[in-house]
């Protein structure tokens, strides 16, 4: 049975909702919207899905990155 985990974070990084424990994606100085990679996870293997996106595009400082991961 695979398990799924979930995570939003705001544009400071700090956990709006979700798991506290899934890994950040590497800091790029230009990264994509969407990423895909595998890590670890409470002692297993999981892919991670990585979404960032702005509300508004007005207000950069308001982008937010959600995170789903599913164990392999």
């Amino acid at each position: 049975v695979d398990l799924f985990y979930f995570q939003v974070r705001d544009a400071g990084g700090r956990i709006i909702a979700g798991d506290e424990d899934i890994p950040l994606p590497e800091a790029r100085a230009v990264a994509p919207p969407i990423g895909f990679r595998t890590g670890q996870m409470r002692g297993e293997a999981v892919r991670i899905c990585s979404f960032r996106f702005l509300p508004k595009k007005s207000q950069p400082d308001r982008e937010i990155t959600i995170q789903i991961a599913e164990t392999m």
